[in-house]
């Protein structure tokens, strides 16, 4: 049989028709995303698919990253901040990068032409997501072993040609298989789950390669359909037995019994221990005869005696049955919550010093986990019944019952933990001491009620919130300070009987107008609620690595001087510390923004604004007495009134900022400003009560303001303020009809053009002779056009030429304007 596999280096002599056919393909396609949004985050580069759908696809790999690739479900730009779906992985994204291994997320739903030839991969999970396969995706690899999920449709050409595959599974919902997606594998055996045979392509080009040499097990009662439909030639066709119900069979050492057809459902009924091992994991599901069971029971002794020391249980079991982990040397048992009753001496005569016993377990049999060495037992809040003997003949010091309805147990002879119980404190649900003690949970050393999601504890005057008795976390919600005093301790940890809880976080208003000269945090908080500790006489906090959020007004209206915001820190809300005497804050590095009235009415003078701030909110700073603020290099946009009401003299805005809003700038000294050619909106009053005597405004696009009236942007008369702004821009700032930069005066076209993206002074020598103008430059720049400009801002010339003749041009001063493909430079320069 002819192989006419397309590989890359066989495109020009081999595949004439295909390259034509893909190469158009490939130009519409790179026509319709040539201007696609890129960025590469841990080696890998994405193109974005859909901004509206937050998807995209890989686009390449750099082989830095290593031949071990784990491909995420989502991943974030972090230049936008935007979070994506990774949905496609792109054509030849990972081609010939020398790949070992590669997992594909459960998000990715197409894999396109080339994404993983030529590389080195052994194995390969398609994940339940990926509908199609596109052509020669995992072309010339090593590949031995292919899982191909149920919910692929489609396999494309030459998709795992050439491989070491020797079988080869087809899920039923596989509907076409083009040619030679197997090819050139030595392939023995090829099982197709599919009712509906799949399109394939049979003799030259076969999707299988040599039939003859493959054994084919299709569906049961399929055989003819699948003869009908080209799947002919194989050096065998058996169809699936047909089991029944009570049909045993082995995977891994682990013998299953049938118990259910419709579901497909398996219990485990016996373990080879010879070699199989002593550490055993029993999977959720098991493929046989092309038919997949869940696996939802352990069978009577299905382990007895085995000699096992680890197990792993699925979360598919809600059955475990009569000995069935009986006479083991098991040490931690984790029950999952999918188990609801554990049969009489499921686990008895083991060495379990840990036990979690899954949340839906309703009935613990009778010498369930006798002789054992557990010291500590949790019963959770689904569990009715324990029969006798149940925990017996354990070093028991403690046991907590989660349940309001106290279990059936048994007390006295063959007692269900112990016949003396006196050594041994129980824990039980709030207000259940009456009703475990009128159901035989007597004899206990002690009886403490547990506390449960919402239930409140107070000690050393603080009173706290359970907030959750998985991660066992508590909330401070309230504070007697009349007898705690007025400066409180808060502490890391609180214990209620054997429980102990982390105090993660300070509920709302929880501390409010308590009169608290001073508050200690603990390390283990988290976050600090809205008002939670305002209206107070703090003067000073060390707020503790680890808190992320400090909510709305949390420190409103105390006399705090000096804010130190730890790294951890990502959010702090609205007026937070607003109406304080703070006189110098230090940001989180992974704060992006500063909230409205954050620090409004305050005593700062300076300000330091870090590079990760990108907005500062609606009066952030206003009402302090800031004489100089720096801005750092990212911050775009300052809001209402954000720095009104200061004593600002000067201001210096990073050429990133974008809006500048209302009142911003209100009621300070300002006397000059300059406005960076960034900057595309000023607001209405931004610069009211100010004086200013000289506007710089360096874009040649004039920023939208606000002119005349009550709301003047600037000033109710302009007149007295002199405007600077670039060469040749008098029309579109001034002149043009709806022109909005009027009324000032003088207004002169002599303010600077920026020089962006690099440093051009080093780059580029302008020479002046009687006759010409030389622009000499490196060879990593390049002249795109020039323009000529008169000292009062008249155009005098323009071209692209790097020798400009200047003979028709008066002696005298000039501007020139020069654009390269790297930036903008502007020089004087002295016509003879």
């Amino acid at each position: 049989m002819k192989n006419f596999t397309c590989f890359r280096e066989h495109f020009n002599n081999r595949c004439y028709v295909v390259k034509k056919q893909l190469l158009i393909l490939f130009t519409l396609l790179m026509a319709s995303i040539g201007y696609s949004q890129t960025f590469t985050e841990n080696f890998i580069t994405y193109q974005v698919i859909s901004s509206a759908n937050n998807t995209v696809r890989t686009q390449d790999y750099n082989q830095a990253g290593g031949t071990v690739v784990n491909i995420p479900a989502s991943v974030t730009d972090t230049a936008s901040g935007n979070t994506y779906t990774v949905t496609e992985i792109g054509i030849d994204s990972f081609f010939n990068k020398q790949l070992t291994s590669v997992t594909i997320p459960n998000s990715v739903q197409f894999i396109i032409n080339f994404a993983f030839g030529t590389n080195q991969l052994t194995t390969i999970t398609i994940p339940d997501s990926v509908v199609s396969i596109g052509g020669n995706a995992f072309v010339n690899n090593q590949l031995n072993s292919i899982t191909l999920s149920n919910g692929l449709t489609a396999i494309g050409l030459a998709a795992f040609a050439t491989n070491q595959l020797t079988n080869v599974t087809i899920p039923d919902s596989v509907n076409s298989i083009a040619a030679q997606a197997f090819n050139n594998n030595p392939l023995n055996s090829v099982i197709s789950l599919a009712t509906v045979p799949p399109v394939i392509t049979s003799g030259s080009g076969d999707s299988f390669g040599n039939h003859s040499v493959i054994d084919l097990t299709v569906p049961a009662g399929t055989i003819g359909d699948y003869a009908a439909s080209t799947w002919t030639g194989f050096n065998s066709v058996t169809e699936a037995s047909a089991l029944a119900v009570g049909d045993t069979f082995i995977i891994d050492y682990i013998t299953y019994e049938i118990i259910s057809l419709v579901p497909d459902m398996v219990e485990v009924i016996d373990y080879d221990i010879i070699n199989g091992g002593t550490s055993v994991v029993i999977p959720a599901t098991v493929m046989h005869n092309s038919n997949t069971y869940d696996v939802t029971e352990i069978g009577d002794n299905a382990f007895n005696n085995k000699g096992i020391d680890s197990v792993s249980i699925p979360g598919s079991i809600t059955n475990i049955g009569i000995s069935a982990f009986e006479l083991n040397n098991l040490t931690d048992v984790i029950v999952p919550d999918s188990v609801t009753v554990l049969g009489t001496t499921a686990f008895a005569t083991n060495s379990i010093v840990n036990l979690n016993i899954g949340e839906n377990v309703s009935i613990i049999g009778i010498g369930a986990f006798v002789d054992n060495s557990l010291a500590n037992v949790t019963l959770p809040s689904s569990v009715t019944e324990i029969g006798l003997l149940g925990f017996g003949n354990n070093p028991l010091t403690s046991v907590t019952s989660l349940a309001a309805t106290p279990p059936t147990i048994t007390t006295g002879t063959n007692d269900t933990f112990a016949f003396d119980r006196s050594g041994i404190d129980l824990y039980i649900a709030p207000g259940a001491t009456a009703v475990y003690a009128a159901s035989q949970w007597i004899g206990f050393n002690s009886v403490t009620e547990e506390l449960i999601v919402g239930d409140t504890y107070t000690t050393d005057f603080i009173t706290y919130q359970i907030t959750s008795t998985a991660n066992n976390t508590a909330m401070v919600t309230d504070y007697d300070e009349v007898n705690g005093g007025i400066v409180l301790d808060i502490p890391s940890t609180i214990n209620n009987g054997l429980i102990t809880y982390s105090v993660t976080s300070i509920g709302n208003t929880s501390l409010i107008n308590k009169g608290l000269t001073g508050v200690i945090f603990p390390d283990s908080l988290i976050s600090i609620g809205q008002q939670s500790l305002s209206n107070n006489n703090l003067i000073s906090i060390d707020i503790p690595d680890g808190v992320i959020t400090i909510a709305q007004g949390a420190f409103t209206g105390n006399q705090l001087t000096n804010i130190v915001f730890p790294n951890s820190i990502t959010d702090v809300g609205d007026s937070a510390f607003q109406s304080n005497n703070i006189v110098s804050v230090v940001f989180s590095s992974n704060m992006t923004s500063i909230g409205n009235n954050v620090f409004t009415t305050n005593n700062l003078s300076t300000l330091t604004i870090p590079d990760n701030i990108t907005s500062v909110g609606i009066g952030a700073f206003q009402g302090n007495q800031l004489t100089s603020v720096d801005f750092g290099n990212t911050l775009e946009i300052i809001d209402i009134g954000a720095f009104a009401d200061n004593q600002l003299t000067s201001i210096v805005l990073p050429s990133t900022v974008t809006t500048i809003e209302n009142v911003a700038f209100r009621n300070n000294q300002l006397t000059t400003l300059t406005f960076p050619d960034s900057v595309t909106t000023i607001g209405l009053l931004a610069f009211e009560n100010n004086p200013m005597t000289d506007v710089y405004s360096e874009s040649t696009t004039p920023p939208t303001i606000s002119t005349g009236g009550t709301t003047d942007s600037f000033a109710n008369d302009r007149s007295n303020i002199h405007l600077h702004i670039p060469p040749g821009t008098m029309d579109v700032y001034v002149t043009n009809p709806g022109a909005l930069w009027t009324g000032f005066n003088p207004v002169t076209e002599d303010a600077s053009l920026s020089t962006s993206d690099f440093e051009l002074v080093n780059d580029i020598k302008v020479i002046t002779t009687s006759s010409e103008i030389k622009v000499i430059t490196s060879n990593t720049v390049r002249l795109e056009n020039y323009t000529i400009y008169s000292i009062s801002g008249a155009k005098i010339k323009e071209g692209t030429e790097s020798t400009i003749g200047i003979d028709a041009i008066s002696n005298g001063i000039y501007i020139i304007e020069l654009n390269f493909d790297k930036g903008t430079l502007v020089k004087k320069v002295v016509l003879y």
